[in-house]
């Protein structure tokens, strides 16, 4: 195919697509008049339809062997697009079930012709009949990416995007393939400080959203990843931190000083599998770590207090109160480490 120029490039990733993508797809390109790219994800059926789609002007079919992911057909168009259409100055991508109209697409268009450095989102009203799988889905992740991020988006699994060009080749580099991609997409944005538009788009389910190749549970897990990743190193973490303070103890130590000596093995631990693993942080390493002793000095003095208390006013085993001071310290612990340390908004080294 000979390179071309466009303002935006549509994309539309599917899988498993219904027979009528070839009829938004031909709505979408009268609509717009831009060009699309669509990838066959490893489909195994509706063959037909995506070789009326290839013959399509204007309309180019790229093809998986295998389904690899949602997240990996967007980067695969991703690079087409960069490669074909140098140009452009952003994609807008589209999902294949039909819940977005070309007019909405349009709108979309609209925004991020006024801003091309941003990210448009199209979100949905959830009025109506929607179903309560999609509801649910998006007020939860809303709470909890505003909980990883400190950034509130009103819809942040809405497949309707433009994203600037200047996005697409950090994009491509993420290593997640399927719907988690479109999380992580988000907060690459937010590290990368791109601003967010948000246009208010209809909400349209077919068949209650059968077509829906989103599982609830696995993939929902796939987006909540981060946090379960920090959950995970939080109990390695006090485990260690535990099993020194019981052994400091076992010496004679007080209950200060053995936090002391738990905190310090057990930060070195948590900074560094927190910076690499958890929130994959890509900011000043002197300047967190700063931050990072900051906090655990603050919670060490918290712990102590609610240990001493709890051991004074309950009776109650040190052990024990310890376990339920670290507990009640934990959502704390998160909070400050995503927004204040590993922060999305902070600079590189």
């Amino acid at each position: 195919m000979s390179v071309s120029s466009a303002d935006q490039v549509l994309i539309i990733p599917s899988y498993q697509p219904n027979p009528e993508l070839l009829g938004l797809v031909r709505s979408l390109r009268s609509a717009t008049e831009a060009p699309i790219i669509v990838v066959n994800d490893g489909s195994s059926q509706q063959q037909e339809v995506f070789d009326q789609i290839s013959d399509e002007p204007g309309v180019t079919l790229l093809r998986h062997a295998v389904n690899l992911g949602k997240g990996a057909a967007l980067k695969t168009a991703f690079n087409r697009a960069l490669i074909d259409h140098p140009e452009a100055k952003g994609v807008l991508t589209v999902d294949a079930d039909g819940q977005h109209t070309p007019e909405d697409v349009k709108k979309v268009k609209t925004a991020f012709e006024a801003n091309p450095n941003s990210m448009v989102l199209g979100v949905r009203k959830f009025e109506g009949k929607v179903p309560f799988r999609s509801r649910f889905g998006n007020q939860m992740t809303r709470f909890v990416f505003q909980a990883l991020t400190g950034k509130g988006l009103t819809d942040t699994q809405t497949g309707l995007r433009a994203i600037p060009k200047n996005l697409l080749k950090e994009l491509m580099q993420i290593r997640s393939n399927r719907y988690e991609f479109e999380t992580d997409m988000l907060i690459e944005a937010i590290q990368r400080r791109v601003p967010f538009r948000e246009v208010p788009i209809r909400t349209v389910y077919i068949d209650n959203n059968e077509s829906s190749h989103f599982d609830p549970l696995r993939d929902s897990l796939r987006i909540y990843f981060v946090f379960i990743r920090f959950a995970l190193s939080s109990i390695t973490t006090s485990i260690i931190d535990y099993s020194v303070f019981a052994l400091a103890r076992m010496f004679g130590a007080s209950i200060l000083g053995s936090l002391i000596v738990g905190r310090i093995v057990a930060g070195a631990f948590n900074f560094s599998v927190g910076k690499k693993l958890v929130f994959k942080s890509k900011g000043n390493t002197r300047r967190e770590a700063l931050r990072f002793v900051s906090l655990v000095i603050a919670l060490m003095f918290v712990s102590n207090f609610l240990i001493q208390e709890m051991v004074k006013l309950f009776n109650m085993n040190v052990y024990v109160a310890k376990a339920l001071s670290e507990g009640t310290l934990f959502i704390i612990s998160f909070a400050v480490q995503r927004i204040m340390i590993f922060s999305p908004y902070e600079s590189k080294d």
